[in-house]
């Protein structure tokens, strides 16, 4: 009995499992990059940011394209969106893409900075320590004495 009882569990067991949908794999680097182009045709501001990222990085079977990468990133960060403000602030700040532009990179630096970008808040921060499109200024920020 007890064998015939382990039988059925083990024959209940495994038609459960063939009738469970299965995973699907996620589409391939090109078709997610084709799907986020035309997003971003369409204006969406977190997909243009991911198409300018790609062109910069070259993924998704992209070839690194700084200048097409640029084009996609001012296109987000116009429409306020923090990632592509620093990624387009970096790349003024180094000429990548763009001719150097110290004060552009400030300008979307501190855009992104003000949204809680803590990676614009320091290159901001590292900007007027070293006086690169802003008046220097290496004078500590004053902390709140509140919480620490």
């Amino acid at each position: 009995m007890r064998t015939l009882i382990a039988v059925a569990l083990m024959v209940i067991s495994a038609s459960a499992m063939s009738a469970a949908p299965k995973a699907s794999a996620p589409p391939p680097p090109e078709a997610f990059f084709q799907e986020q182009m035309a997003l971003a045709l369409k204006g969406d501001a977190a997909a243009q940011w991911r198409v300018g990222f790609s062109y910069d990085q070259g993924l998704s079977g992209q070839a690194i394209n700084k200048k097409e990468a640029v084009r996609w990133y001012r296109l987000s960060a116009e429409q306020g969106y923090a990632n592509a403000q620093f990624y387009l602030a970096f790349s003024y700040a180094n000429g990548q893409g763009v001719t150097q532009d110290y004060k552009e990179a400030v300008k979307w630096y501190r855009l992104a900075a003000e949204q809680g970008n803590a990676s614009a808040q320091s290159n901001l921060g590292l900007m007027y320590y070293r006086g690169q499109g802003v008046a220097q200024d290496r004078r500590p920020p004053a902390f709140s004495s509140v919480g620490l």
